[in-house]
């Protein structure tokens, strides 16, 4: 999910929650991404870029966290 495209990670910045996304550089030539990504940096969101990524996953908190069971594409 691209950064911006979020209602619960606007509100949840609204409401002083530190949010952090990593974002891959292909991810940046879908449609719509990039201003995603600018509108979630206006609003506070910490964005970093990166080449690429081993894993695509959510941390929620210390307790909660969502991780593909395969790494392997289209699985």
């Amino acid at each position: 999910m691209p950064p911006g495209s979020d209602a619960v990670e606007s509100a949840a910045v609204d409401q002083g929650v530190r949010v952090r996304v990593v974002v891959d550089r292909p991810a940046l030539a879908e449609p719509g991404v990039v201003a995603e990504t600018l509108e979630s940096l206006r609003s506070g969101v910490q964005v970093r870029v990166v080449e690429s990524l081993p894993i695509k996953l959510i941390l929620a908190d210390a307790e909660l966290a969502l991780v593909p069971s395969t790494t392997t594409p289209g699985r």
